[in-house]
């Protein structure tokens, strides 16, 4: 385990549990309002999304969304065990279960493979070339490369663009969304 990847991470999220709530709710606004004129958001019927954790941008106004246009909204299980990661049909509640890591994910299990539109990806830390620093367990890492041609979106608030220590299994994303720009990678 890279610990300098373990201390940035840690330095990352703290700040980000530290930020001010009046810009983080300015922030997401603008996140949310330019992911909602996209192609890629029109375009996706299936899309796969976290439940948001305190620190993260926040995923259920992007969810309700999502249902009131009738797409349908996945979200990731992951199995500690066989470290693996797949999608379970999410439908917009505040009733989900909570893992043994603290993540959320959905009640419903049906464990059939969902082929997704869109995967909006979490993670600690984006760089202009389209890599993340994620929480450090390499889920969507390995979901992703099972995908050649998946559209994957970051959402980030403005302190979590800078330099990813990038690593062989490390995965491109498609594009990373921030209040003030719009990454896309080649």
């Amino acid at each position: 385990m890279n610990h300098n990847k373990s201390k940035i991470r840690k330095q990352i999220i703290d700040r980000l549990k530290r930020k001010d709530i009046l810009d983080k709710c300015e922030e997401e606004l603008k996140i949310y309002k330019t992911l909602f004129n996209i192609n890629d958001w029109k375009g996706a019927k299936n899309i796969g999304i976290t439940i948001s954790m305190g620190h993260e941008i926040n995923t259920y106004p992007i969810i309700r969304q999502a249902l009131m246009e009738n797409k349908q909204i996945f979200a990731p299980i992951s199995n500690y065990q066989n470290k693996t990661m797949n999608f379970q049909p999410y439908d917009g509640s505040y009733n989900f279960n909570v893992d043994q890591k603290g993540i959320p994910y959905p009640y419903e299990t049906i464990y059939e493979e969902i082929e997704l539109d869109l995967l909006i990806v979490p993670g600690v830390l984006f760089d202009q070339n389209g890599f993340r620093m994620g929480y450090g367990g390499g889920f969507f890492d390995r979901y992703i490369s099972r995908y050649n041609h998946l559209n994957t979106i970051a959402l980030a608030f403005n302190e979590q663009i800078g330099d990813v220590i990038v690593e062989p299994h490390d995965q491109k994303l498609s594009k990373i969304i921030t209040a003030k720009d719009v990454i896309e990678v080649k």
